[in-house]
């Protein structure tokens, strides 16, 4: 009897410190919500309420130039590339070439982005020089939650057809983010395709043409597992071959632009290219400005979006001898883009 006693005290005991948290929890444990779980925990507090209707940003994208490329020291261009981000205002932005230097400045509390109310992230892409690129996304912290990101690597494909040497030192990053206001998920990526410099345009040719093959798998993969709005933008170093500036389009510009070396079609991966994608300065009812209608055909660097789901409504290009800069800080004109998502 005295033992069934002791038994049923035991027990109910045991049933009381697990009611009153006497088993260990997660913070009682030292773990804590991290980035990645941003996510499930929102979902699950009912004290957030969302606005129902679009989310309303302006993207920019933006190759910064890397120190190590051009000699030209980023400490000296820092204030330009911030005064930009000044002017233009926009909520989301890429950035390509943001090397060593460019990470420690646009990180830096005191003296980078943050200082203008952004968060910078970015990706390490370990290049055939052993230093290291950066492609980068920043957004503003106050208007959106930062839920997860990503990188694909582009893959050694080219060495086969002509050089040992692979351009995987470039790929895309890209971030998944939050509308604090409408509560709605969006994908900004940011990229970097290969250029001219050091090769033979018929490689350079190829290596964008895979890049491309690469980028339309990435879309399709995040499309289907995350099923969001993407937003692509980016260093393309490709112009069209007519203007259409659908993704498929580019993926043929990239494999056929003229050059002197031959063709390169002996070793062009077939795919099914079709996409919705198209450059916002493409899309039906955009407002451009005289800037960027005069320079479209020899643009580089695109805001890619799905037609379908996101809207633009006005596209530019930021030139900086309107705004009287006594020195260019990169190389490249910043595009931006006004864009709905429905």
């Amino acid at each position: 009897m005295i033992k069934k006693v002791l038994i049923s005290v035991v027990m109910i005991i045991t049933l009381l410190c697990a009611c009153e948290g006497g088993a260990p929890s997660d913070a009682s444990s030292g773990k804590y919500p991290s980035s990645k779980d941003v996510a499930s925990v929102s979902e699950q507090d009912s004290s957030t309420v969302y606005i129902d209707g679009p989310i309303k940003l302006r993207a920019m994208t933006y190759n910064v130039k890397a120190e190590r490329i051009s000699g030209d020291p980023v400490a000296d261009r820092i204030d330009g590339v911030l005064q930009v981000l000044s002017i233009v205002q926009p909520d989301v932005f890429a950035t390509q070439e943001a090397d060593d230097m460019w990470r420690y400045f646009l990180t830096h509390e005191k003296v980078g982005v943050a200082t203008l109310g952004y968060e910078y992230k970015y990706a390490e892409i370990n290049d055939y020089k052993e230093n290291l690129q950066r492609i980068g996304v920043g957004y503003k912290k106050d208007k959106y939650t930062f839920i997860k990101d990503g990188l694909k690597y582009f893959d050694d494909y080219v060495g086969t057809y002509y050089e040992p040497e692979p351009p995987s030192y470039f790929g895309v990053y890209w971030v998944m983010l939050r509308d604090n206001e409408t509560g709605k998920e969006f994908i900004f990526a940011s990229t970097h395709w290969h250029h001219n410099s050091g090769k033979t345009i018929t490689w350079a040719n190829a290596a964008r043409h895979y890049q491309a093959v690469e980028t339309v798998e990435l879309l399709k993969e995040l499309e289907e597992k995350y099923g969001c709005p993407i937003i692509l933008s980016g260093d393309f170093n490709t112009k069209t071959l007519n203007g259409e500036r659908m993704l498929e389009e580019l993926i043929g510009s990239a494999a056929n632009q003229s050059d002197s070396y031959g063709s390169v079609e002996h070793c062009m991966q077939p795919i099914e290219t079709q996409t919705n994608y198209r450059s916002a300065s493409e899309c039906e009812g955009v407002e451009l400005t005289e800037g960027i209608k005069s320079n479209q055909m020899f643009l580089i660097d695109h805001i890619f979006v799905d037609k379908t789901r996101v809207k633009p409504t006005y596209c530019d290009m930021f030139f900086y001898n309107e705004y009287n800069f006594s020195d260019k800080p990169s190389d490249h004109y910043p595009v931006l883009a006004d864009l709905v998502i429905e």
